[in-house]
C-alpha cells in the first residue's frame, strides 16, 4: 500500500466520521437561505418590475383555466416558472409575495442541490463550500427575491448535473435517465437554457476520460 493510498483511506475515514455534522451544516445553510429569501418579499426589492407583473398575469390566467407550453406576451416566455408561480399566487393571493414566493422557494431548494452537485463531482467538503457560497451569492439572492424565470434554470440545471454525475459515479442507468429528463426540462425554464446542451457537450468532451465505458448510458441524455 502506497503512502498516497494510505492518506486517501484515512481522509475518507475522517470524512465519514464528520458526515453527520456536514449534513447538519447543510440543513443550517438551507435554513439561513430561507431567512435571507422570504422576509419582506413584498418590500425588498420595492415595487414590481414589469416582467414580474407579466408573469403574475399569466399565473392568474393559469388559475382561471388557461394551459400553455409557451406564453407569447412580453417577447415570449417559457412556462415552468409561471406554472410554479400560479401555485404561490393561489396560496398567497394577488400580491407581490404571491408573485415572488415561487422564486424564493426555488432559491432555498438550490442550496442542498448545489451541495449534492459538489459532493458528486468532488466530495462533501467541496459541496459544503459550494452551498455556503450559494447562500450568500448576491446574484442568486436577487433571483430568489424577484418573480423572474431565470432562477428556475439554476435549480433544474443543478439537479440535472447532480443526477448526471451520480450516474457517472454509480454507473446506474436510472440516474442518466433522470439527468436527461431534468436537463431537458431546462428548456422550459428560461431563454438562456438554449446554451445548456452546448455547455453539456463541451463539458463532456473536455472530461471524456471520466466517462469512458459509460457511452451507452449517455444516450439517455
Amino acid at each position: 500500500m502506497t503512502q498516497l493510498s494510505t492518506f486517501e483511506i484515512h481522509s475518507k475515514r475522517r470524512l465519514k466520521k464528520r458526515r453527520p455534522l456536514i449534513y447538519l451544516t447543510v440543513l443550517g445553510l438551507t435554513f439561513l437561505a430561507a431567512l435571507l429569501r422570504f422576509p419582506w418579499l413584498d418590500r425588498l426589492p420595492p415595487g414590481l418590475y414589469h416582467d414580474e407583473a407579466y408573469n403574475g398575469l399569466d399565473a392568474l390566467a393559469i388559475n382561471e383555466g388557461r394551459r400553455a407550453i409557451f406564453f407569447e406576451a412580453n417577447n415570449g416566455r417559457e412556462p415552468l416558472h409561471i406554472y410554479l408561480m400560479s401555485i404561490t399566487v393561489r396560496f398567497f393571493g394577488r400580491t407581490p409575495v404571491g408573485v415572488r414566493a415561487a422564486a424564493a422557494f426555488l432559491g432555498v431548494l438550490l442550496i442542498p442541490l448545489i451541495f449534492l452537485l459538489g459532493k458528486e463531482m468532488f466530495d462533501e467538503r467541496v459541496g459544503l463550500w459550494a452551498a455556503l457560497m450559494a447562500v450568500s451569492n448576491i446574484w442568486l439572492l436577487c433571483l430568489s427575491r424577484t418573480g423572474f424565470r431565470a432562477g428556475s434554470l439554476t435549480v433544474v440545471s443543478a439537479a440535472g448535473l447532480a443526477a448526471l454525475w451520480r450516474g457517472r459515479n454509480t454507473g446506474q442507468r436510472r440516474w442518466f435517465a433522470l439527468a436527461g429528463a431534468l436537463l431537458g426540462l431546462t428548456q422550459y425554464t428560461y431563454t438562456a437554457a438554449r446554451f445548456v446542451p452546448v455547455a453539456l457537450v463541451l463539458g463532456l468532451l473536455l472530461t471524456w476520460r471520466h466517462w469512458r465505458g459509460l457511452g451507452r448510458h449517455l444516450f439517455l441524455l
